[in-house]
Parts: C-alpha cells; structure tokens; sequence
C-alpha cells in the first residue's frame, strides 16, 4: 500500500500535475474577467512569488490567488488587512477560509486596503 502511494506521488510529479501555477498581470485580469466579466480592471499588483494578485476595479477590489495548478478569485468585502514582513494578509469572515498572504511591497496597495 505505501508502496503505491509512493508511486503515484512519483509519477503525478513527473507528469507535472503538481506544478503550482504561476500568475502574472495578464493572466490575473483574465481570470479576474472570466468570474467578473461586469467589472472593469483598472490595476492589477501582482505579488512577488506570484501567488496571488491584488485588483483594483475602481468601486473595490478583488483577489486572484493560486489553488494548486489552478486561479481562484473573489471581490473583497467583508475583509481584514494587516501588514507582514513580506506584505498583506488578509483574512475573510467565511467560515474556513484561511487568511491568503500577499507578498506586494507597494504602499499604494496598502493605502486602498487600510494597512
């Protein structure tokens, strides 16, 4: 049995399906498109390791973030923002979600989200 774990742990990472996706400015206004096609981006601050991506629409803004190989998006409302070393994190009232952290440096994000 651990033996077939190992194996399939092996082969799932060989045949990169677990590669963590990469986001850059483009893909995050693209994928912000796909869920919010209502919204008009304005801005879009991707963080340093590429995890996830702060976007300004002008009435709010939203996140992109990284779930395994894939994109996931919300608007944000209803939010805390602290500062890290590294950024932001910021934490949701849903039940279970755990806080995302946002490796941005610029201040001009932390002025829109109140850090």
């Amino acid at each position: 049995m651990l033996v077939s774990v190992a194996l399939i742990a092996a082969a799932s990472h060989a045949l990169g399906w677990s590669a963590r996706a990469h986001l850059t400015e483009d893909v995050a206004r693209a994928r912000f498109r796909v869920d919010f096609p209502e919204v008009e981006v304005t801005a879009v601050e991707v963080a340093s390791d590429h995890q996830a991506a702060l976007v300004w629409f002008g009435t709010g803004c939203g996140l992109v973030f990284v779930v395994g190989d894939r994109f996931a998006t919300r608007k944000l409302r209803s939010f805390t923002v602290s500062p890290t070393a590294s950024g932001l994190r910021l934490g949701f009232e849903d039940f279970g979600t755990e806080p995302i952290d946002v490796a941005v440096a610029s201040p001009v994000w932390r002025e829109r989200l109140g850090a």
